[in-house]
């Protein structure tokens, strides 16, 4: 649901021959043609002429959309995908750096890849996993790095995707920090749990908004305590290893 209507109604399909409400949510999804992130990204690919842009979506279902919705608004792209070969995922690179200034990525986008002549990121949906998100940030924001890099992140309001947008954003401000550290915060987590599960299990125990809100609140002050962990960690670190520590 928190990556395309179309994406949802394909997901729901199978569960819609024997369950009503799939098969009503499944109709309700069928309808929207046009959600509000594709016309927030069409403005931001139209706002952002000139520059070298990735769009990053978790779905593959979601990525057919999005080749259809640019063709449709005649906007130029390449694709990266796992539907590709090497030398097709080679060519979409290259294809982009010389004569494109739009790619359109799935998660391999996010992986072996340097992309750093791009400077436009935008997370079309937003995988659970924080590290994942991290992982696409990396592909063009590497250490050192002199040119400014903007990063759009589009979610539908009142949704599990926004709570976590909003708790990464707000509590440990993951868009400031250093590839790398995100996965050092999430180690101090007490109780070692993947943090896509945690999430799932609030979720799955929550009656209402009020309640969701309340178990995303507790949540973020869990990573900010986990943030303070890696600080003094590091503090203690540099103190002992001074110019050596990496």
């Amino acid at each position: 649901m928190g990556s395309h209507p179309a994406t949802a109604a394909a997901t729901l399909q199978p569960l819609a021959e024997h369950d009503a409400a799939a098969a009503l949510l499944c109709e309700r999804a069928k309808r929207l043609t046009h959600s509000a992130k594709d016309e927030k990204l069409l403005q931001l690919l139209r706002d952002s002429e000139g520059h070298k842009i990735l769009v990053f979506v978790s779905a593959i279902r979601t990525l057919h959309r999005l080749q259809s919705l640019l063709n449709e608004s005649n906007i130029a792209f390449s694709t990266f995908s796992g539907e590709q070969s090497a030398d097709e995922k080679d060519a979409a690179v290259e294809q982009l750096k010389t004569t494109l200034n739009v790619m359109l990525c799935t998660e391999a986008g996010g992986e072996g890849r340097n992309l750093q002549f791009a400077d436009t990121l935008i997370n079309y949906d937003l995988p659970w996993n924080p590290m994942k998100i991290e992982q696409r940030i990396g592909r063009i924001h590497r250490f050192g790095r002199k040119q400014e890099v903007f990063i759009f992140n589009l979610c539908t309001a009142g949704t599990l995707e926004s709570r976590i947008l909003k708790i990464l954003n707000d509590k440990i401000r993951m868009f400031e920090l250093v590839v790398g550290e995100v996965g050092s915060i999430l180690g101090n987590l007490d109780d070692g749990q993947e943090f896509e599960s945690i999430v799932l299990g609030l979720w799955q125990k929550t009656r209402n908004d009020k309640q969701l809100d309340d178990h995303f609140e507790s949540l973020g002050d869990t990573l900010v305590a986990a943030q303070g962990k890696y600080l003094d960690a590091k503090a203690l670190d540099e103190a002992l290893f001074g110019e050596d520590y990496e």
